[in-house]
């Protein structure tokens, strides 16, 4: 089977979560591409998005948390969270990318 895990570098969870998954389905014999999905955006999506998340988390956790919250609040099946709405922006450039453009964010 091949796997295709898309993660983000806010924080290590995601990752951590991500290579757990990686390192169970290889060593059931299993191709997997594991890949920073915000590398799908523009140029420094990634880089942006990461330190923007651990600035806030370090520095306004209150901050974080209020927001964190507010998105589980609003988020129904009528209204869609802006964390949805971000996430859905790099769903053109993932259609779009070729096993070799995925391989390489590898």
């Amino acid at each position: 089977m091949k796997i295709l895990i898309l993660s983000c570098n806010t924080g290590e969870g995601h990752n951590a979560a991500g290579h757990a998954v990686e390192e169970a389905a290889l060593a059931r014999g299993h191709e997997v591409n594991f890949v920073d999905a915000m590398q799908l955006g523009k140029r420094h999506t990634s880089r942006l998005i990461s330190g923007l998340y651990i600035g806030i988390v370090k520095h306004l956790p209150w901050f974080f948390g209020f927001i964190y919250k507010l998105g589980m609040l609003i988020s129904n099946r009528h209204f869609k969270s802006p964390v949805y709405w971000a996430n859905a922006k790099l769903a053109k450039p993932l259609a779009s990318s070729s096993k070799k453009e995925i391989m390489t964010l590898w």
